[in-house]
């Protein structure tokens, strides 16, 4: 048998409110730098990543607001009504991690946040490590 041990602490955490019945508010990230983040909506966990030319602040409003009028996005739109739920029960929160933070080390190995290939390795990885229900 192996055993393997990890932990991994988000340098970033804030919640995610209602600004009005139905919109939702995201902290701003000060960096555009793509990163890892995770969604805790209620205790459902949902791990992603972005690369998209406005970060983390991009990624997140695309979770704003349900779409109906462009070509549909599952996702986004399962994610947002998670959303709205979570944060009417003030249980929404967001962590995240990006290229401008410190090097992860895995096993003495640096995982650089700017290469697409590691940033997926660390998001698989954290979604095993924080038991990511919601990533279907």
């Amino acid at each position: 048998m192996f055993t393997i041990s990890s932990e991994f602490v988000w340098p970033h955490n804030d919640q995610i409110t209602l600004n009005g019945a139905k919109e939702i508010k995201f902290p701003k990230v000060a960096t555009k730098a793509p990163g890892v983040y995770r969604l805790d909506l209620g205790g459902d966990i949902y791990v992603g990543e972005t690369a998209e030319a406005n970060g983390l602040n991009g990624r997140w409003n695309n979770y704003r607001r349900y779409r109906n009028d462009k070509p549909p996005s599952y996702t986004n739109n399962r994610i947002n009504q998670l959303l709205l739920e979570a944060a009417r029960h003030q249980s929404a929160s967001v962590s995240w991690i990006t290229s401008d933070d410190p090097a992860i080390i895995v096993m003495g190995v640096s995982y650089d946040l700017n290469d697409k290939s590691q940033r997926k390795a660390i998001e698989g990885f954290l979604r095993v490590v924080e038991g990511a229900r919601l990533n279907r």
